[in-house]
């Protein structure tokens, strides 16, 4: 169950997502291409792919059954995109005209994301497989394992 606090960060943070994500289908479209490393072609298509991604990372996190999995799938994102970041950033390239934020402006700015997003979604729960056939099994193995055996 979540704290107040904790709800109101969650709703804060797929705001936050969410209003990114339509940025990359609008305004911010063209300066989110840009920041795309060269290595990687589809520049267009790679920012309406994130795009999505951060719309349905989101509203994943305010629908009960997906909010771990959308913490856990933001989180890895987060880690993913942030090779673009830096690329804008030693570059030089602007956003909507502005110098893109330093590595040492963004990076901080991420890990708080991906803090926020565990506190939020993973730090009290249960693990993301309980209740499941899987779980139980892996469960199962590993108790006998540390029984049978004693090394642990």
């Amino acid at each position: 169950m979540l704290s107040n606090v904790q709800t109101i960060v969650l709703w804060l943070l797929a705001l936050v997502f969410i209003v990114a994500g339509v940025a990359h289908f609008t305004f911010l479209r063209r300066d989110f291409a840009r920041i795309v490393p060269p290595i990687l072609p589809y520049k267009d298509a790679i920012v309406l792919i994130t795009g999505a991604l951060e719309i349905l990372g989101g509203v994943g996190l305010l629908i009960p059954q997906t909010t771990r999995w959308a913490g856990i799938a933001l989180i890895i994102y987060l880690i993913a995109i942030f090779p673009a970041n830096v690329y804008g950033a030693r570059h030089r390239i602007p956003i909507r005209g502005y110098p893109h934020p330093s590595v040492t402006a963004r990076l901080p700015f991420q890990i708080l994301l991906i803090v926020l997003l565990w506190w939020v979604t993973l730090s009290s729960a249960q693990p993301v497989f309980a209740g499941s056939e899987l779980y139980s099994n892996l469960h199962v193995l590993t108790y006998r394992f540390d029984s049978s055996s004693g090394f642990w």
